[in-house]
């Protein structure tokens, strides 16, 4: 079953014509009979009677010829998507704390199959994203933990849990698992910690004593001190998921963060003119997270 043939079947069920229809179809009479034999026989049904010189809608082309209209109308309503993708510049802010990698296979993809005009990328603080988008200043934008409103439209993405890390030559890499207690004395490697994120982070912390916070500004950073043994950090997963990092880094369980919420989220206008371009956007941004 392809195009043309439902094509030829929904202008055959309008005319009850084969002559008719392989006009406005530009082509031949005997084209159109076959389309009409393939997909019957792929449906196994007639779609057609004749009586006499007369053709006449069977049953089950009544039936089908509903199903038809929907399937078309979704193959098209994609056609001007892909075309929308096309021609639109798409602006698009991450939030800190996702792997470059996935950022560069997205737009890979995108380019391969021929969907990509025109992008504009931009780094974003967790704060600024949803202000970039409100005031226009980027189309799409992907953070943590966002709720939507009046204005602005939430898409869960994936779950990127929070994982504890410290360098490989650490004492810290001797413990099977971490407990607060171990944390005694030692020096937490922080992003910016007026965020949301942090600020969660630290509430399950509490009652540490001695716990030293150093603060940095950008999670390459917290990599460099952590695999330097300045400390250990807690940091989703997604930032170092798809990177070899055994040589410099482990990952220890850490069971007071496993129960923060630490949703990726994609955010953009409801009244966008671009939402076909963000949606197929988003779509190859999931992919690439969930193929990881």
């Amino acid at each position: 079953m392809d195009f043309d043939q439902l094509i030829t079947f929904q202008a055959v069920y309008h005319t009850l014509n084969f002559s008719r229809v392989a006009e406005q179809l530009n082509v031949t009479q005997p084209t159109v009979t076959a389309r009409i034999q393939v997909l019957e026989s792929e449906l196994n049904v007639k779609l057609f009677n004749r009586i006499g010189k007369r053709l006449r809608i069977s049953e089950e082309g009544k039936t089908f010829y509903p199903y038809t209209k929907k399937i078309l109308d979704q193959l098209n309503e994609a056609k001007k998507a892909l075309y929308a993708l096309k021609q639109s510049t798409i602006k698009v802010a991450f939030a800190p704390g996702f792997s470059p990698n996935y950022i560069f296979d997205t737009i890979h993809t995108l380019q391969m199959s021929n969907h990509l005009a025109t992008l504009v990328l931009e780094g974003a603080d967790t704060t600024e994203v949803l202000e970039k988008v409100t005031t226009g200043e980027v189309d799409l934008s992907f953070t943590r933990n966002a709720n939507p409103t009046a204005d602005l439209m939430v898409e869960e993405i994936i779950d990127d849990k929070l994982i504890f890390i410290v360098g490989k030559n650490h004492k810290l890499t001797q413990k099977e698992v971490i407990v607060k207690d171990d944390l005694h004395q030692e020096s937490m490697i922080c992003y910016r910690r007026h965020t949301h994120l942090w600020q969660l982070i630290e509430e399950k912390l509490g009652g540490i004593e001695n716990l030293r916070k150093v603060e940095v500004g950008t999670f390459e950073m917290i990599k460099s001190f952590v695999k330097n043994g300045w400390g250990f950090s807690i940091i989703p997963e997604l930032f170092i998921k798809d990177q070899d990092y055994s040589n410099e880094l482990c990952i220890k369980p850490f069971e007071e963060i496993e129960h923060i919420p630490n949703k990726v989220t994609a955010i953009y206008k409801a009244d966008t003119e671009n939402k076909e371009a963000i949606h197929l956007f988003i779509e190859f941004f999931k992919n690439s997270l969930n193929n990881s």
